[in-house]
């Protein structure tokens, strides 16, 4: 028998029977490394280890610092934006009492070998503070700018006034006494304050700030003290010519009543 085979022999067989067999050998550097699956993923430290927790604390503590150090710089960035008010408003009694040995006629220093004074201002570098800004500038002083040393003589004056009227002394030795007391007691005060308000404000020039305790002392006895002496004096002259002006139309007065009841008796 003879078996007969449909195809041809030039006859090409399908892309599905030129695939290689399943079994088919494949040389060794066509084949791929075999996948690790015993390589595992790295274990997280545990929650109680205590370098993770030394580290955590670290952290926080730096973080605290950082936040402390943008407060502090906040503050003294506050603080310098007006420092210098909050200084000036602090020194102000200082500068009051200053001005008081101003007024006096001494002046005062704002450092070595400077004064401020009625009659002259001599002034050094000065550090940028705004108290100091309100100092006369260096240089010969205007002369009408003498007449603030009646300032002082007048205060004296009034007070030993209004003492007198209170009191209504009418001798003349107890009265000049009585102002010349309040006048001095006055002057004594003035200078124990302006004393108090001088000081250092730092090293080198500004360690030597405020007013001559002497010459202070002196002025202020001299103008208050005969202030309130002159003061006691005048008005104790007032009094008693008010006195007697009183008295002499209340004699007027008495001398006219009987006139007046003889008078109207008549009628």
């Amino acid at each position: 028998m003879v078996l007969v085979n449909d195809q041809h022999p030039f006859d090409v067989a399908p892309d599905d029977d030129r695939r290689p067999a399943a079994d088919a050998v494949v040389p060794d550097s066509e084949q791929e490394a075999p996948e690790d699956r015993t390589a595992t993923a790295p274990e997280p430290a545990p929650l109680d280890d205590p370098q993770s927790e030394a580290d955590a604390l670290a952290a926080r503590r730096k973080h605290r610092r950082i936040a402390a150090l943008s407060v502090a710089a906040a503050v003294i960035f506050t603080a310098g934006a007006g420092g210098g008010a909050v200084a000036s408003l602090a020194l102000a009694p200082n500068a009051v009492l200053l001005g008081a040995s101003y007024l006096l006629g001494p002046g005062f220093a704002v450092g070595t070998g400077t004064v401020v004074s009625p009659g002259a201002v001599a002034l050094g570098p000065l550090p940028a503070f705004p108290l100091l800004a309100a100092l006369p500038a260096a240089g010969p002083t205007p002369s009408w700018l003498v007449g603030v040393l009646a300032v002082p003589v007048l205060a004296a004056f009034v007070g030993a006034v209004r003492s007198q009227r209170a009191y209504a002394v009418t001798a003349y030795d107890s009265a000049a006494l009585r102002g010349f007391g309040g006048g001095l007691v006055a002057a004594l005060a003035a200078t124990v304050l302006v004393a108090l308000a001088g000081g250092p404000m730092g090293t080198g020039r500004l360690a030597d700030i405020g007013a001559s305790t002497g010459e202070v002392l002196v002025a202020a006895v001299a103008s208050m003290s005969l202030a309130g002496l002159l003061a006691g004096l005048v008005t104790a002259f007032l009094q008693r010519r008010s006195a007697r002006r009183a008295s002499a139309r209340r004699a007027s007065a008495a001398v006219a009543a009987p006139g007046s009841r003889r008078g109207a008796g008549s009628r």
